[in-house]
């Protein structure tokens, strides 16, 4: 879909499911658009964000298209998916096939994949990862904030 990313023609807790592809890479505000994302959402709703990886080669060419906009580390996109109320529960990364459009590199596409998760994982062209909405979930800011219950009214001794 193509819109307003900070406000979706939706009503709430429609989706159980949201791929988000390259999108946050592009967006101005990823806090928003992930908001916006969890509204949608129903209770327990999964969303998969696949986003460029900040570490592989592709990211670091201009001559790619994920050499422009905003990538990300596996650290970097779990924790801004934390923050919006997401629990990251997997994560993977695929396209590990140097960017060239050189044939014999083209043709080995599938070898490259297959070694590429072995040799250097870390490289991988994108980072795919998939998080469950929960609707009490910890965040960086509620980190350290200890719920106080009230304690129990104690009996005054004759």
């Amino acid at each position: 879909m193509l819109g307003d990313e900070g406000r979706l023609p939706f009503v709430d807790a429609i989706f159980d499911r949201v791929l988000l592809v390259h999108a946050l890479e592009e967006t101005h505000a990823a806090a928003a658009l992930l908001r916006e994302i969890w509204r949608v959402m129903a209770p327990e709703g999964r969303l998969v964000a696949i986003v460029a990886n900040r570490w592989s080669f592709w990211a670091q060419s201009d001559a790619t298209p994920f050499g422009h906009g905003r990538p990300y580390s596996r650290t970097q996109l779990s924790g801004l998916l934390t923050d919006a109320m997401f629990e990251p529960v997997a994560s993977a990364r695929a396209l590990y096939a140097p960017p060239s459009a050189w044939s014999p590199f083209v043709g080995a596409a599938d070898a490259f994949e297959r070694v590429g998760e072995l040799l250097w994982p870390a490289q991988g062209g994108v980072l795919l990862m998939e998080a469950v909405k929960r609707l009490y979930a910890s965040t960086a800011r509620s980190e350290g904030r200890v719920l106080l219950a009230k304690a129990p009214a104690r009996a005054r001794e004759p």
